[in-house]
């Protein structure tokens, strides 16, 4: 009930801000002890009024291997996390339409590199994780070169 009540009140921040993407991040697990507090990112876009969507790589348990994901909202917040939580990155307004259009094409796709390692850092040819494939993306979208 919790997830569902903060999906919805994350929806309904999204719709006063008139957002058409964001970046949502949740505690997932307790990173405390690394000095961290959100430990999953992703991407959400409006899939039409009122309506949004989350894009985001998740391993596959107990492989080397990972997805991409579109959920809605209470899906992103149902999954055992540590605590019902969420931080809302809103990009500029000139951004966030690049960013929806980025989300609902095969650009999203991609970026993804599907051998999933947690300790994947942002150099890392071969591998990826769930929070680098997010930010690469973002890399990409805003990179003045593109």
């Amino acid at each position: 009930m919790q997830a569902l009540e903060l999906a919805e009140q994350t929806r309904q921040r999204l719709i006063q801000a008139n957002a058409s993407s964001a970046i949502i991040a949740r505690v997932g697990q307790d990173l405390s002890g690394y000095g961290l507090r959100y430990s999953h990112l992703g991407l959400v876009y409006q899939t039409s009024p009122g309506q949004y969507q989350v894009l985001h790589e998740l391993n596959e348990c107990g492989t080397a291997r990972s997805g991409l994901y579109r959920e809605g909202l209470g899906n992103f917040l149902l999954d055992d996390v540590f605590a019902f939580e969420i931080l809302l990155l809103l990009p500029p307004p000139a951004i966030q339409p690049k960013l929806q259009q980025t989300l609902m094409s095969e650009q999203a796709l991609k970026a993804h590199q599907a051998d999933y390692n947690l300790m994947a850092y942002p150099f890392d040819l071969i591998y990826q994780n769930s929070n680098q494939w997010g930010l690469e993306l973002l890399a990409t979208l805003l990179s003045p070169r593109r």
